[in-house]
């Protein structure tokens, strides 16, 4: 028995409706770059066909205004492409295109000193870690600045090597106008008492 390449494949495609819908993927991804201009193209990319609606991954919300006011027209080029009218509609998801979530998987992952969790970036700690110094670094410095107001910036390095003079400038300030703010509510309140 002689069976043809042509009916076997059929049979295949018949049974597996995946298949079909695979090779559109395919061919849609591959044509995407052709029928979309050069900066949609770069800031898109499609993710899936789902019941001939074309999910779109959009950089941010401004491409996918754009892609969503050429919708009419990138739906005809692909179907042409294509030679099937595989896509009938095309929803926009914003967030990474598949080229960016590459390009962030390429990056190497660092281990906090502190905490050991993995974390893309520079630096021996994750940005949670790295937050909380810094906390602990100015409150650290407002104590300082609170217990001698005139303070010099090399005095303040003797305590913590780290301390910039804008640092120290901001902290200054920022303590000068809590203990304004105190003394003024203090006046007030015994204003207020006075009145009473």
């Amino acid at each position: 028995m002689v069976v043809q390449i042509k009916e076997l494949l059929n049979n295949i495609l018949e049974g597996n409706q995946g298949i079909p819908r695979a090779s559109w993927e395919l061919k849609i991804s591959s044509a995407w770059a052709k029928v979309n201009p050069s900066g949609v193209a770069q800031n898109s990319s499609p993710d899936k066909l789902v019941g001939g609606v074309l999910y779109i991954n959009a950089k941010n919300s401004a491409w996918a205004q754009q892609i969503n006011l050429l919708k009419p027209e990138i739906i005809l080029k692909l179907n042409a492409m294509i030679g099937e009218q595989a896509v009938k509609d095309i929803r926009l998801k914003t967030g990474f295109t598949r080229e960016a979530t590459k390009k962030t998987e390429d990056k190497p992952k660092n281990i906090c000193q502190v905490c050991g969790v993995e974390y893309f970036g520079e630096g021996g700690l994750c940005p949670t870690c790295l937050r909380q110094n810094k906390n602990e670094k100015n409150i650290r410095l407002i104590r300082l600045v609170e217990n001698n107001p005139r303070i010099k910036l090399e005095e303040a390095k003797s305590f913590d090597a780290g301390i910039t003079a804008v640092e120290l400038h901001r902290t200054k300030r920022e303590v000068v106008a809590r203990k304004a703010d105190r003394d003024f509510r203090e006046r007030r309140k015994r204003g207020r008492e006075k009145t009473n």
